[in-house]
């Protein structure tokens, strides 16, 4: 409820992701960015030379309840990606921490963040910090809570088992058996 100061970045350092826009975006706004995620080869050209301990800090790889902490102590999530992706794990985490998300509208992203509920979205390329600021200004708890309404492991298993009865209703209509076998 009561976040530290700091916008996140949590993510693979490679084309697309979007780190250095993150950087940039934390950087306008005149807040810190903490960047977690393995170190590799476009970390180290790319990435480490903004790196100053400060206004943008390096926390490396993390995991399970550290992962927790950090998405959860951040204002915000900062998602600039630019590729196409069929899903982001890393948002809904965040929201699930009560993280609100700032991103891009690319992907999968419109079908995750919940427009002015759970995060605000920019077109590709836009300035993301507007959205940044709109999104600091969302209920952390109701956040936290649309997300788990929508992405906790109880809801993912009753959204895949209807999913899947749909399937098989279906599957046993177009076979004309009335079985609903999918084999």
């Amino acid at each position: 409820a009561e976040p530290d100061d700091y916008l996140a970045f949590l993510g693979r350092f490679a084309p697309g992701k979007g780190v250095v826009t993150a950087i940039e975006t934390a950087r306008r706004l005149g807040l810190p960015i903490r960047l977690a995620g393995w170190a590799n080869d476009m970390y180290a050209a790319e990435v480490a030379p903004l790196v100053d301990g400060e206004a943008v800090r390096f926390v490396g790889p993390v995991y399970g309840r550290e992962r927790d902490r950090f998405l959860g102590g951040a204002v915000a999530l900062l998602y600039p990606i630019t590729a196409d992706e069929p899903f982001g794990l890393v948002m809904p985490e965040a929201m699930l921490c009560g993280t609100p998300v700032a991103a891009f509208r690319v992907g999968a992203v419109p079908e995750i963040v919940e427009e002015g509920v759970t995060g605000f979205t920019v077109p590709v390329g836009a300035d993301l910090a507007p959205a940044v600021r709109s999104a600091l200004t969302l209920d952390r708890a109701l956040v936290a809570r649309v997300a788990a309404d929508r992405f906790s492991s109880t809801a993912m298993v009753l959204a895949y088992e209807t999913l899947f009865e749909d399937v098989i209703r279906r599957s046993g209509d177009d076979q004309g058996t009335g079985t609903g076998r999918l084999l």
